[in-house]
């Protein structure tokens, strides 16, 4: 260290990277300034070369040691980046700041030693505070749904006569969309078993999949003791052959084996296509 020259402590303003930081040096004269090999000329209070402009901060005697010199250069606040006494510590991160507003919140009376919370702190803090209501919120939301819907579709009692809707693949065109059904049993998760004349089916269903009846169809001595599908019931219970409903579905004119009508020797319908042109339809 060269004891009695100045120290110039300055910061980078643009450089060729982008980059921000404050460096002590010294110059070897007042006209031109001398950082390492490079020789900088100097205007007014700024360094300017062709890689970066600097502007001088503060500028210290150069008696002491370099420690001195690299702690004065890195006390700045942490929320502004500008320089600081350093009174004052943020009381998370255990950073320097200033301890008025927009750089920290205060916890106590203002004053030296005072417990601060710099900017980035606080916003890390009401960001985590918003995270959590929103959590709460959003798990009131779901128990609100949860009680309307067990005050809606309250758990039917057993004996209670039902309709168990077949899907439309599984019945014929003529036939009832409903299977009549009695309630067996309900679980603990609000789950009902359902018997039919024709015997247990083998799923169970829930209070929206099911419509409650007045009348009662069946009792529970009228239930066979074995186990059928929806659809064994739903065919067993029709008028007619009990088919369900047969469509291909295709973007062609239905007239190669890839058509499932055409294959299978029957007809296209209306639930095919019914606005493209098919050689598989009736004439």
């Amino acid at each position: 260290m060269h004891i009695g020259r100045p120290i110039y402590v300055i910061r980078i303003l643009a450089d060729f990277r982008g980059q921000y930081a404050k460096y002590a040096f010294w110059p070897a004269n007042s006209a031109n300034t001398h950082i390492g090999r490079h020789c900088w000329p100097m205007y007014g209070n700024c360094f300017v070369n062709y890689k970066m402009i600097c502007l001088i901060v503060s500028i210290g005697t150069g008696v002491g040691s370099p420690s001195t010199s690299t702690d004065n250069a890195q006390k700045e606040c942490v929320s502004c980046g500008e320089p600081y006494s350093g009174s004052h510590k943020c009381h998370k991160c255990n950073k320097l700041c200033h301890a008025i507003p927009p750089c920290s919140t205060s916890h106590s009376e203002e004053g030296f030693g005072a417990s601060v919370t710099c900017h980035h702190c606080a916003k890390e803090a009401e960001t985590n505070s918003q995270q959590e209501a929103a959590k709460e919120n959003q798990m009131a939301q779901a128990d609100r749904m949860l009680q309307r819907s067990a005050r809606q579709l309250a758990p039917l009692k057993v004996g209670s006569s039902v309709m168990v809707p077949i899907p439309e693949v599984d019945r014929g065109r003529a036939e009832f969309p409903n299977v009549k059904g009695i309630v067996m049993e309900v679980t603990t998760e609000g789950m009902h078993k359902i018997g039919t004349e024709h015997g247990v089916l083998n799923n169970l269903y829930a209070a929206n999949c099911i419509t409650p009846c007045r009348e009662a169809f069946l009792s529970l001595e009228n239930v066979p003791d074995k186990t059928v599908g929806l659809r064994t019931a739903a065919n067993s219970s029709a008028m007619g052959t009990g088919q369900g409903i047969f469509k291909c579905g295709c973007k062609q004119k239905c007239n190669s084996t890839r058509c499932k009508c055409f294959k299978s020797n029957v007809k296209c319908n209306s639930k095919c296509h019914s606005s493209m042109l098919c050689d598989n339809k009736h004439d």
